[in-house]
């Protein structure tokens, strides 16, 4: 089964906004990007009346994948 491309989104956001930050401002990055998707989601559901958990699962994945890689390449 593809992954839907909201998801897909979500995901490569929250890993870029970690990318990029979390060099320069440490965990402050990662929640940046976890604030920008929950702010992503409450906005849905204020304009559409949904609330995605798969969503914020998307963007967890995303930060966790970004930390992980610069814990492993040590910046």
């Amino acid at each position: 089964m593809p992954i839907p491309y909201d998801k897909r989104i979500h995901f490569a956001v929250c890993f870029l906004i970690t990318f990029l930050l979390y060099p320069l401002i440490g965990w402050f990055g990662a929640g940046t990007a976890m604030l920008t998707g929950i702010g992503k989601e409450l906005f849905d559901f204020d304009d559409y009346g949904v609330f995605s958990w798969g969503d914020i699962l998307a963007d967890v994945l995303g930060v966790a994948l970004a930390v992980i890689i610069l814990i492993l390449i040590k910046i």
